[in-house]
């Protein structure tokens, strides 16, 4: 069995997540190990995010294609399923919902 990791091997392990996150070297040892993951977390989000609007704008770009060559949709969320996997479920449940009240 492994030795849970140190402190300083967390810190040591994070740099590189850290850097790419834009904290600069000096803040990054300033920083508590909780400012730290909170920063990278908000990393992280807004890096999805950024996919988000960048598969948006392809879709979009894709549909008008399609459309102009043959007529045919294609959903965004079968095309991007894992990115839009909240938001998928989100709609089924709200066309769920409207079949029941539409029966």
């Amino acid at each position: 069995m492994q030795s849970p990791e140190t402190m300083s091997e967390l810190f040591e392990k994070s740099l590189p997540a850290a850097l790419q996150a834009g904290i600069s070297v000096f803040d990054y040892w300033e920083m508590t190990w909780n400012e730290i993951r909170i920063t990278l977390k908000a990393y992280e989000k807004s890096l999805i995010l950024q996919q988000k609007q960048r598969a948006i704008m392809d879709h979009a770009f894709i549909g008008m294609l399609g459309r102009m060559l043959d007529g045919k949709k294609v959903n965004l969320y079968e095309s991007y399923p894992k990115l839009f996997e909240e938001e998928n479920k989100r709609q089924m449940a709200e066309n769920a919902k409207q079949q029941l009240l539409n029966y």
